[in-house]
């Protein structure tokens, strides 16, 4: 049951058949044009990697010295991380904890959170 390719049906058929190849050629350009492009470009709102930054102080590409004030009488009970920042956990003289935010990329002090000192509570 074949069909002559001179027939109007097997002209038809060899028609469809080559309008198929190049949809997926194409098809096929386009998806690995699309694949290159996102791999490649840079994400928005993405910040680039530590290594590509400038050096904000020396050679080292550290920043240096950086002195962030405590209160007088406080001593720091700990240091910890969230994310991309330091925390410094502050005990002040009075007995308030303080947490120190800081950004260490540049030693700058983001803010500083307050929790007071509760009283005991009376039975």
């Amino acid at each position: 049951m074949q069909q002559e390719p001179d027939s109007p049906g097997g002209r038809l058929m060899i028609w469809i058949v080559g309008v198929m190849g190049v949809l997926i050629v194409v098809g096929f350009a386009i998806l690995l044009i699309e694949v290159g492009r996102r791999i490649f470009t840079p994400k928005p709102g993405v910040p680039e990697p530590a290594s590509s930054r400038p050096a904000v102080g020396g050679p080292s590409g550290g920043f240096g010295q950086v002195e962030v004030r405590i209160p007088e009488g406080a001593r720091i009970e700990s240091l910890g991380t969230a994310g991309d920042r330091i925390i410094a956990h502050v005990r002040t003289r009075e007995g308030a904890s303080l947490g120190y935010v800081i950004d260490p990329a540049n030693g700058a002090l983001l803010g500083v959170i307050r929790f007071p000192a509760t009283a005991p509570a009376a039975n």
